[in-house]
């Protein structure tokens, strides 16, 4: 799964697509600890956005949308489905194109892992 992220996430690097990259805490996930860190197989570069976030959708109460300025996402997700839909839920509900990539957005979270999130920006489409 973490190399399916990682594929999405160097396609749009390719591409010279932004990526914006979202990490979750929580009182059972302390930031900082070795479960909360982005795993060694996924590399954020340095300029790209981190956002921080404490609730499954990664719009509420963060930056996520100021560090957006397209309209279409395409989401990916190497920890949780709850994530995954509440993001995507609250990315729908702004107006958002928003993909999912299946193959690189677990339904279950591996044990004592976590690896982050990126939201990969395209620009919206034609029509």
């Amino acid at each position: 799964m973490v190399a399916n992220v990682g594929s999405v996430v160097e396609r749009a690097r390719a591409e010279a697509v932004p990526v914006v990259w979202v990490q979750h805490s929580s009182d059972n996930l302390a930031q900082g600890s070795e479960q909360w860190k982005i795993v060694p197989e996924l590399s954020r570069d340095s300029g790209a956005p981190l956002v921080e976030k404490r609730y499954p959708a990664s719009f509420e109460e963060t930056t996520l949308e100021s560090d957006l300025a397209v309209g279409r996402l395409v989401v990916v997700d190497a920890q949780t489905d709850e994530c995954v839909r509440s993001t995507l839920h609250g990315a729908l509900g702004r107006g958002y194109d928003a993909t999912l990539v299946s193959d690189a957005a677990p339904r279950v979270r591996p044990k004592g892992s976590h690896s982050g999130r990126a939201v990969a920006r395209w620009p919206r489409p034609r029509r």
